[in-house]
């Protein structure tokens, strides 16, 4: 499947049962093995947690339990937040190991878990360092 619409639209598609989240988490996952090597976009890959939260989301949607336009939908978090069980790295050699026991409270809130999450996604150590060490003048309005 090649995704050409923007997030509003494919949520609509998955509420209507016209795409479902298993082909597009496994279209992502395909993208991903496809271009990461290239774009070294993915720190962590968790494909296997994806497709089973995949065919859990389509299950509950075929049930009429949708929750919502991110129901269905793949994300990736970027690797400075923590997710319980998954490796969060923060782009650091000194972390290359790290699996975080809980959700940082951002996942928590957000309401991010169970969520389709394909992996974590890069987050460049001098971005992280403009994010957190920056004065919030300079940089207003943007964010990593």
């Amino acid at each position: 499947m090649e995704l050409q619409s923007s997030i509003l639209e494919i949520a609509e598609q998955v509420k209507k049962r016209v795409v479902s989240p298993v082909e597009l988490t496994r279209d992502c996952l395909q993208r991903i093995e496809r271009l990461n090597s290239t774009l070294n976009a993915f720190i962590t890959i968790t494909a296997e947690s994806a497709m089973s939260q995949a065919r859990q989301a389509e299950q509950d949607i075929q049930h009429g339990r949708w929750r919502g336009p991110l129901h269905g939908i793949p994300l990736a978090l970027k690797d400075i937040l923590d997710t319980a069980g998954v490796r969060t790295t923060a782009a650091s050699a000194l972390f290359k190991e790290r699996i975080p026991a809980e959700d940082a409270e951002v996942v928590r809130r957000a309401g991010l878990r169970p969520q389709l999450l394909p992996g974590s996604a890069m987050a460049p150590l001098a971005r992280i360092r403009r994010v957190l060490f920056a004065s919030p003048r300079r940089y207003a309005g943007w964010c990593a």
